[in-house]
């Protein structure tokens, strides 16, 4: 699999001196996590390219899930990450 070195997720009012678990989910079970500040009060960029477990992640269809840890408040996000192996999706046009 070729390996992204990063996700950008866009939002609002963001805390930057808040801590965010950044989840990716597959039948309830969490396949990653990795904790993440905000950049900025509109984005959240997470690291793939440090995390050791992305590149052992089977192809699917993901539930990326957002967890702020200073409330235990967690959000799922309306679409899921689809992680696939390199050249698996094509156009034929």
């Amino acid at each position: 699999m070729s390996s992204p070195e990063s996700l950008t997720l866009s939002g609002q009012n963001f805390n930057t001196n808040e801590t965010f678990e950044f989840r990716l989910e597959s039948q309830g079970i969490i396949k990653l996590k990795t904790s993440v500040t905000p950049t900025n009060s509109t984005t959240l960029n997470i690291n793939l390219s440090t995390d050791d477990e992305f590149p052992s992640l089977s192809s699917g269809f993901y539930t990326v899930r957002l967890h702020r840890i200073s409330d235990n408040t967690t959000i799922s996000l309306l679409k899921q990450l689809l992680v696939t192996e390199l050249g698996d999706i094509w156009s034929s046009t």
